[in-house]
């Protein structure tokens, strides 16, 4: 009895959290995203494993040809279903860090050829016993190939860690950190249940990281734009509040930028069309600038941009890079029209400006004189 009891404990509770935050997540739009459907595989995956050790106990209580087979039966399941749980993963940070599969169709046929294999071997170990073994009292012990198992899936999770390194630059402001949390808590469960055979710490240990990813996700939502994943204005308002002249003197610029004809897209073309101008807009600048800059949008279709400058990273070769990349978007046709903006942009300096909501004023001030103008043939005087 204290061995069910334990049984239960160990995935009803995990259970019970996991329930909670699907409901929530069903209930918000976001869950209905692209990026959401790696998450959603992540969940539904650990929800089975969790079912699956209280359908194999059941089925380990009895030495039935019944039991016999479901015993083999979801503990090939449970096999299959742990390392894809840690694929889900990978592909869960290759979306969020907007990975072109198109480009790359190779990789994912790499990442997804370990996971073949493990399916190929656990449906065997039904009749062969390599990643675990029933005999014929239905007692279950592991097989000789068991390792097999544990590297395929520890090996998910290490390619996780380095393409989060390698793609930090392109994860959504924040996501560093708790990405990279994801894989502690079920490898260290995974290295203690080797450890302490009978011990069942993985899946719960899967579900304590689903919860720390879906509270930073919550909490992400307050400072962030739903549509572009900018800071929002909530954000802005905040990071302006901590700035400090004295600090920021002659260091920091600002840019201010206001799209051209924004109604008159929405009204032509619609607002789905415009939302994707705007999302364009975003990609735009995270493209130009650095992970560290400030990038909030603060309205309909304005934006600001709070950058470090200096002799090694001059204003101007900054904005030159932000036109660029705007023609270069524009060259490849992607609407039926041109995306065009103004801007204001300038260096803070507190001789000339006391508090940086004067100086603010000042940069919208810059952006409405352009206002119409090519932004191809206007860039500012540096220091102005």
């Amino acid at each position: 009895m204290d061995n069910l009891d334990y049984i239960l404990q160990s995935n009803l509770y995990p259970l019970l959290v996991l329930g909670i935050v699907f409901i929530n997540l069903k209930l918000n739009k976001d869950f209905h995203v692209r990026e959401s459907r790696s998450f959603k595989a992540i969940i539904y995956l650990t929800a089975f494993l969790l079912l699956s050790e209280i359908v194999i106990y059941f089925s380990s209580q009895g030495a039935t040809p019944v039991h016999i087979f479901f015993n083999n039966f979801f503990n090939v399941l449970n096999f299959i279903a742990l390392p894809a749980t840690a694929f889900a993963w990978v592909i869960y940070i290759l979306r969020e860090s907007n990975f072109e599969y198109s480009n790359y169709k190779w990789l994912i046929y790499v990442l997804i050829a370990p996971l073949l294999i493990t399916m190929v071997l656990a449906t065997l170990s039904a009749f062969f016993g390599l990643y675990f073994i029933i005999d014929s009292a239905n007692v279950y012990t592991r097989g000789p190939l068991f390792f097999i198992h544990a590297i395929i899936s520890y090996s998910y999770l290490l390619v996780g860690i380095f393409f989060i390194i390698q793609n930090r630059k392109k994860l959504p402001k924040g996501d560093l950190f708790p990405m990279l949390l994801f894989a502690l808590p079920p490898s260290l469960g995974g290295l203690l249940q080797m450890a302490f055979y009978g011990t069942l710490l993985i899946n719960p240990g899967l579900v304590l990281s689903i919860l720390l990813i879906f509270i930073f996700n919550q909490n992400q939502r307050v400072v962030t734009d739903y549509l572009t994943g900018l800071n929002n204005r909530r954000q802005y308002e905040k990071y302006i509040a901590q700035l400090r002249p004295k600090t920021i003197h002659n260091t920091l610029a600002v840019m201010s930028i206001d799209l051209d004809n924004f109604k008159q897209i929405n009204d032509n073309f619609g607002h789905f069309l415009g939302d994707d101008v705007l999302i364009s807009i975003a990609k735009i600048l995270h493209d130009t600038f650095k992970l560290n800059d400030f990038i909030a949008r603060t309205g309909g279709d304005e934006f600001y941009v709070f950058f470090q400058v200096g002799k090694k990273r001059p204003m101007n070769q900054t904005i030159k890079r932000f036109i660029d990349n705007l023609n270069d978007f524009n060259s490849q046709q992607n609407f039926p029209f041109d995306i065009k903006c103004s801007y204001g942009v300038d260096i803070y300096n507190r001789h000339n400006f006391s508090d940086i909501r004067s100086f603010l004023t000042h940069i919208d001030r810059l952006m409405y004189l352009q206002k119409g103008k090519d932004v191809a043939v206007n860039l500012p005087k540096e220091g102005h």
